[in-house]
C-alpha cells in the first residue's frame, strides 16, 4: 500500500478546505495509507469529521513564529530552515512513498527540492513578482521528482514566468450544494475579509448602488472573516448602509445563502480560480467579477456573467444594475455558466488529470 504524506495548511472555509476534501475523496478511493501534518489541526480533524474519515492520522506540527510570518521577506532563510527541518523530521518517522504541500509556499518549495524524495507541490495562490536567481536555481534541484500542480492557467503562467519553473493546472470541480427553492434576496460575496478579496470595493459598490437604487429589493450579503472585518462593518454602520448590506460570519449554512441568491458578486484584486464563483455557476448563478487572476477563465464575459477590472468600483455597479435590469438575461448567463462549469471543471475531469499528473511521476496508487 502506497504511503502518502500530506502537509495541510487549511482555513475554516474556502478554496484550500475543498481542495483537501477532494484529496482526501481521491487518495482513499485509491486505498493508500494517508498521515496529514498540519499546523491547522482542528480544521483538519473538521474536514475528515465531515467526510467520516476515521482511520487517517494526524499530526500537529508547530505553527511559524509570529516574527518569521511577519518579516517573512526579509527572513526567508530562516523560514526555508524551518520547513526543511520539519518536512525531514516527518520523511523520517513515517517513510512515505512520496509527500504532498497544499497550499504549497515559495519557501516549502524550495526547503523540499534538496529532499530526494518525490513530492507533489499544490499552489492556490500564484506569484506575482520575480524571484532571485538564487532561488529560481534552488527550485531545479530535483525538478524531475517534482511535479506542481495549480488551479487555473493564469497561476500556471505567473508560475512559470515569475519561478522561472514549469508547472500544470486543472480547475478545482465546485462544491455540490443542496438548494431551496427560495425567494432570491441577496447579491451574494464570499472569502475572507482582506485586502487581496477587496471589501472595500465591495463597500464602494454598496454606496453606489444604493444611492441610485434607493430601493434595491437585494441585499448584498459577504460571508467571511478576516483581519478588515471590523473596519468594513464600522464602515456600514457610519455610512448607514445597514440596509443594504450585512457581514456574515462564515459558519453560517451557505447552501441557505446561496438558495437565495439572485447573482453573485466578486470584487477580487486577486483570485487564482475562486471556488465559490465556480459552485454559484454550477447552480446556474450568474457572476459579476474582476477579471483577476483565474476568474476570467471561470466567468465568459456577456456569457456567464459580466467581468469588469479590479478597483473599477463605477463598471461593478454599472454591471449589477445591468444584471437587476435584465431577469432574462440573468436566467439565461445562469443556465450558460452550469454548461460552461460541466465542460471545464468537472469532478471527473479533475480525476482524469490527477491520475494523468501521478502517471507523469510513476507514482503507483
Amino acid at each position: 500500500m502506497t504511503k502518502i504524506l500530506l502537509f495541510a495548511n487549511i482555513g475554516t472555509f474556502g478554496g484550500t478546505k475543498t481542495h483537501l476534501k477532494n484529496l482526501l475523496n481521491y487518495y482513499t478511493n485509491k486505498k493508500t495509507d494517508i498521515w496529514i501534518a498540519s499546523d491547522t489541526y482542528e480544521n483538519v480533524l473538521k474536514v475528515l469529521d465531515q467526510l467520516k474519515l476515521k482511520k487517517i492520522k494526524v499530526i500537529r506540527i508547530p505553527k511559524k513564529p509570529k516574527i518569521l510570518v511577519f518579516f517573512f521577506n526579509y527572513l526567508i532563510p530562516i523560514n526555508i530552515l524551518f520547513d526543511l527541518i520539519i518536512v525531514k523530521l516527518l520523511i523520517i518517522k513515517i517513510k512515505p512513498n512520496f509527500f504532498i504541500v497544499t497550499p504549497a509556499s515559495l519557501t516549502w518549495y524550495i526547503s523540499s527540492s534538496i529532499i530526494d524524495l518525490r513530492k507533489i507541490f499544490i499552489i492556490h495562490s500564484y506569484p506575482e513578482k520575480k524571484i532571485s536567481s538564487i532561488f529560481k536555481f534552488l527550485l531545479k534541484i530535483n525538478k524531475q521528482k517534482t511535479k506542481i500542480i495549480t488551479v487555473s492557467k493564469e497561476s500556471k503562467n505567473k508560475i512559470v514566468r515569475n519561478w522561472g519553473v514549469n508547472s500544470d493546472y486543472v480547475y478545482n470541480p465546485p462544491e455540490k450544494y443542496v438548494l431551496k427553492k427560495l425567494k432570491k434576496t441577496i447579491i451574494l460575496t464570499s472569502g475572507h475579509l482582506e485586502w487581496y478579496k477587496d471589501p472595500m470595493s465591495w463597500l464602494e459598490v454598496v454606496k453606489k448602488i444604493s444611492l441610485v437604487k434607493p430601493d434595491i429589493k437585494y441585499k448584498f450579503i459577504w460571508i467571511g472573516s478576516g483581519s478588515l472585518k471590523d473596519k468594513v462593518k464600522n464602515l456600514i454602520k457610519n455610512h448607514k448602509l445597514q440596509k443594504y448590506c450585512e457581514i456574515i460570519d462564515p459558519k453560517k449554512d451557505l447552501s441557505s445563502l446561496i438558495s437565495k441568491t439572485y447573482i453573485y458578486f466578486q470584487p477580487s484584486i486577486i483570485e487564482s480560480q475562486g471556488i465559490v464563483v465556480t459552485s454559484v455557476q454550477y447552480n446556474k448563478i450568474p457572476v459579476v467579477s474582476t477579471t483577476a487572476g483565474g476568474l476570467s477563465e471561470m466567468v465568459i464575459n456577456n456569457k456567464t456573467g459580466l467581468t469588469v477590472n479590479p478597483k473599477d468600483t463605477t463598471a461593478m455597479a454599472e454591471s449589477i444594475i445591468k444584471m437587476i435590469n435584465n431577469p432574462k438575461k440573468v436566467i439565461k448567463m445562469g443556465l450558460e455558466g452550469k454548461k460552461h462549469i460541466e465542460k471545464i471543471a468537472s469532478e471527473q475531469n479533475w480525476k482524469n488529470r490527477m491520475d494523468s499528473f501521478h502517471k507523469s511521476m510513476d507514482l503507483e496508487i
